[in-house]
């Protein structure tokens, strides 16, 4: 059995202006990680937002 690890980052203050948004921007960078395959890292980009929201 193994463990992976998918990180999503996003930077303060280029990403979010507050904490609340900063945690949104990383989760949508996870989730990015998530359905790339897993074991990566991240980084928010804008374009992730926009991509949430036609969802």
């Amino acid at each position: 059995m193994s463990t992976t690890a998918g990180i999503g980052v996003a930077f303060y203050p280029e990403d979010a202006h507050t904490d609340d948004e900063l945690m949104k921007c990383a989760d949508l960078a996870m989730y990015e990680t998530k359905q790339s395959g897993r074991n990566q890292i991240s980084f928010y980009f804008t374009a992730l937002s926009q991509k949430a929201k036609q969802f």
